[in-house]
Formats: structure tokens, sequence, C-alpha cells
């Protein structure tokens, strides 16, 4: 009740900001995308999915059934698009990674996870896998994947991270709130010369 109060209320603000969709992946997807229909913003909403570590674990199972609850036309008819949510590199395991790409190519839906966002998930997938964290995601099939995919922050992408991307129908999302707090910017004119 309390998240769909105050998402009913951050929709509003949103909306006066001039901004006319949003996108959210984070916890309590249908509480939000219920306060987001209420006040009429359109937005895709990645229920989080999570299964190593972090406060979603214990919550798969419903965050799975909440990704495929929102992915109905009556949802769509309101503006709420249901998208796959894994949480992070770091903090889903390989057979989740293999579940979420058979469930978004299966029902069509994005793929929205967050990438390279910190210096802790980037050191804990080298020393869990050798590899950063969108190597890690291209040799898991997910860059590849025949959906569309958001790939949010890409704080600590390389050259060689963002040359993978390009064609792959995937978005790097800029994300200045998570910049703050890390305090370290986006490489944004790297982004654009790869494309």
């Amino acid at each position: 009740e309390d998240v769909r109060a105050f998402a009913r209320y951050a929709a509003y603000e949103t909306i006066l900001s001039g901004t006319g969709m949003v996108w959210d992946h984070y916890y309590h997807g249908e509480a939000l995308a219920n306060g987001l229909a209420d006040a009429g913003l359109p937005a895709v909403i990645a229920p989080t999915l999570q299964d190593i570590h972090g406060p979603g674990v214990k919550d798969l199972d419903a965050q799975l059934n909440a990704t495929a609850s929102l992915d109905t036309e009556a949802w769509r008819r309101k503006g709420i698009f249901s998208s796959l949510g894994p949480h992070a590199t770091d903090t889903v395991s390989d057979s989740l990674w293999r579940m979420v790409i058979d469930m978004a190519e299966k029902r069509q839906l994005p793929i929205h996870v967050h990438v390279s966002q910190s210096p802790e998930e980037y050191e804990r997938l080298m020393d869990r896998a050798g590899q950063s964290p969108i190597q890690f995601l291209k040799s898991r099939g997910v860059v590849d994947a025949q959906v569309a995919k958001l790939f949010v922050h890409g704080l600590y992408a390389s050259a060689d991270d963002l040359s993978v991307l390009s064609d792959q129908d995937v978005v790097l999302g800029y994300c200045p709130f998570s910049q703050v707090q890390f305090g370290f910017p986006a490489h944004v004119e790297n982004w654009a010369k790869h494309g």
C-alpha cells in the first residue's frame, strides 16, 4: 500500500517534469504498476530477479510470477508493460540467466539489467567468472538473445565491452542518480563512439 501511494505521488511529479514514460527495475513491481496506472503514467516494469544474494532472493518465485502477471493485455491497455529484470551480473546465477533468456524470448519481453554499476559488482564477477559484466553477459547468451535489452549504468564498461554490444538490440541506460551515488560518471562519449 505504501509503495503504491508513493509511486502515485512520484508519477504525478514525473508527469509534471515532462516525462511521458518510465522504466523501473526494482522491488514491489505490482504495487508500483498499480500506482503508476492510477496516475496514468505509462511504464515498463521489471520486477527484480536475483538468486545468488540480495534482498530479493527470498522472493524469486513471487517476482517471476509478478513478471508474468504484468504481461497481459489488461495491463498493456493501462500503459503498463512487463520486462524481465535480472538484478545484476553478480546477483544472478547461470541457471536463472538461462530462465530469463527463455522467458524473454518466449514472451518477447525486453531484458532490463543493471550492468557495470559498481566496482564491487565488477570485482565479484571477475572473482567468480573471470570476465567483465558485459563479457559475462555475452558468454551467457544474454547479449545475443532475440529480444530488446536495456543495460543500465555501464559505468565500468571498457571499449572492448562496448564493442560487443553494437548491433545487438542493446541500449545502454544512463542513470544520473547512480552516478551521483557512486561519484563516477558514465563515459557516454565512448558509448557514442561504439554506437
